[in-house]
């Protein structure tokens, strides 16, 4: 008798790194459809099955994995659904690894949650797992991005004090291991600043900002999401600031940075259009101003992921239209 339920597990695992794979090359619908046969039939495969522990993790791996794909698609919705199954499939007691998969798949479902603009379901989610994380945690990438998570929550639900109390706690774990670990604190700092823009500081965000351009600049290497992030709160500075040839210029290289990414951002791609069109105004550049503009309207539409880069859909989005209203 196979204890993984007729092969389940090298089932699972042989989808997960193919998807990987594909991934690692640049192919992201090929690492998609990877997944999308295996983890659209998982209920299948586990009904009626007794799923031993190790095979239940990686299924939750492999669901967590389809999930993030489907939140670049641009579906939350579909996401938030195949994660929860897992969980209703779930044994009441876990094991280490289902624990750590757990974490994963929770973060995950208040990331679906927080980019349809349910900050109240995701501070739920992501405080409960802050409740039940270990001490030592910090120690954990995921750790961080929980943090960091839960930071941007509530910063869009207007607690930015919260939000820099939590993130300040892990930055003071991370200098008392005297660590330098660029990945950790560029996440931290990117969060950090938002809580600053939160409350429209721009001194205290430029000078966070600034922390993550010098790792940059030292050789650190920011992911693609890193560099956009950082160009949007650069250009939001900037527009603060009524500094509008600065502006411009992030706000461009934010459009820039944005096609890289296939899936999942014309909420945010329509904002980023509907703030340069300000510059523009404001610069005396009419004709261009309308254009940027027309291409703003064109996004406009309901459902998908809204929210992804914490603050410029909602709260961003809100100042800058009203600001021009009464230009």
């Amino acid at each position: 008798m196979n204890p993984d339920g007729d092969g389940l597990y090298m089932r699972a695992l042989t989808a997960f790194r193919e998807s990987v794979t594909y991934r690692i090359l640049k192919k992201p619908n090929r690492s998609y459809d990877a997944l999308e046969p295996f983890c659209s039939s998982i209920p299948e495969h586990v009904e009626g099955q007794h799923v031993f522990h190790r095979t239940h993790a990686q299924l939750g791996l492999v669901q967590v994995a389809w999930a993030k794909m489907l939140l670049q698609r641009d579906d939350p919705g579909k996401a938030a659904t195949h994660l929860r199954k897992w969980i209703s499939q779930s044994p009441q007691k876990l094991s280490t690894l289902e624990r750590l998969t757990m974490r994963e798949v929770n973060v995950t479902i208040a990331n679906a949650l927080r980019y349809q603009g349910d900050f109240a379901a995701a501070r739920e989610y992501l405080e409960d797992m802050l409740t039940e994380a270990d001490a030592n945690d910090v120690l954990n990438t995921g750790h961080v991005d929980l943090l960091c998570n839960l930071g941007d929550v509530y910063c869009e639900l207007n607690n930015p004090g919260k939000a820099r109390e939590l993130l300040s706690v892990g930055l003071g774990q991370l200098r008392a291991m005297h660590s330098k670990n660029s990945p950790w604190l560029t996440r931290l700092n990117l969060s950090l600043a938002e809580t600053y823009l939160r409350q429209s500081s721009t001194k205290e965000a430029e000078e966070v900002l600034e922390q993550i351009q010098e790792c940059s600049q030292r050789g650190y290497h920011l992911t693609s999401f890193q560099k956009l992030r950082l160009q949007v709160s650069m250009a939001r500075i900037a527009h603060l600031r009524r500094n509008w040839s600065t502006a411009l210029r992030y706000w461009t290289g934010s459009l820039q940075l944005i096609e890289e990414y296939p899936f999942g951002v014309g909420h945010t791609t329509r904002v980023i259009h509907y703030s340069i069109s300000t510059v523009l105004s404001e610069l005396g550049e009419l004709e261009l101003s309308s254009k940027s503009l027309a291409e703003s309207e064109k996004m406009l539409r309901s459902g998908g992921c809204v929210h992804w880069i914490a603050g410029l859909t909602s709260y961003w989005d809100k100042h800058v239209r009203s600001a021009r209203s009464i230009l």
